[in-house]
C-alpha cells in the first residue's frame, strides 16, 4: 500500500522488557482519536538515553518501538501491516530525523501527525524547526498531544526543565 500520510508516535520508555511505560501507553492510546485508516503508523525509539535498556532472554536490548508496536497490535487491534518501527534513535532529535530519512521521505509520505505527551510538545516543536532548517523536507507536520502521565508536580517541573535545557 502506498501511504501519503503517517502517524509518528514518539515512545517514552518501557516498564519492563515486554510492557510499555504509562507515558508511552497514553501516547499509543491517543491514536484512537485519529483517523488511522489511510495512515502508516510509525513507532519510534530504540531506547532512552536516560537509563539502561531492558534485555531479552538472549541479553539483547529490547527496543521501545517494538514493544510499542506489539501494544498497538495486541491491545488496540491495529494490523501489523500498518505499523513500522524506527529503532535506531535514542532521543527526540533522532526520533524525528531518523524517521524522516529512513521511512517518511523514502516512502514519499507528505503529511505526518506526531503524537507525544503534552509536556514534550515544546521540545518536539524546537526539534522540528531545527531539523527543517538543516534540510527542507516537503513534509507537513501536525502535533497531537497525549495526556501527561501522573507524575507529581515537582517531578514534572524538573522533567520539563531538563527537556528544554539545551534547546533554548
Amino acid at each position: 500500500m502506498k501511504y501519503k500520510q503517517a502517524i509518528l508516535i514518539l515512545t517514552n520508555g518501557n516498564f519492563s522488557s515486554d510492557e510499555v511505560s504509562e507515558s508511552t501507553m497514553l501516547r499509543l492510546n491517543k491514536i484512537m482519536d485519529l483517523d488511522i485508516a489511510k495512515n502508516l503508523i510509525i513507532t519510534s525509539t530504540a531506547f532512552t538515553v536516560n537509563k539502561e535498556p531492558f534485555l531479552d532472554q538472549n541479553l539483547f536490548p529490547v527496543f521501545e518501538s517494538y514493544t510499542a508496536s506489539e501494544y498497538l497490535q495486541n491491545e488496540l487491534n491495529i494490523p501489523i501491516n500498518n505499523i513500522v518501527s524506527e529503532s535506531f534513535s535514542r532521543d527526540t532529535i533522532g526520533n524525528i530525523y531518523l524517521s524522516l530519512v529512513t521511512i517518511i521521505i523514502p516512502m514519499g509520505i507528505k503529511e505526518i501527525k506526531i503524537i507525544t505527551s503534552e509536556f514534550h510538545l515544546e521540545r518536539v516543536k524546537i526539534c522540528l524547526n531545527w531539523i527543517s532548517s538543516i534540510f527542507a523536507p516537503k513534509v507537513k507536520f501536525k502535533l497531537f498531544p497525549a495526556p501527561n502521565p501522573k507524575y507529581n508536580s515537582i517531578l514534572m517541573k524538573q522533567l520539563i526543565k531538563k527537556l528544554l535545557r539545551n534547546y533554548k
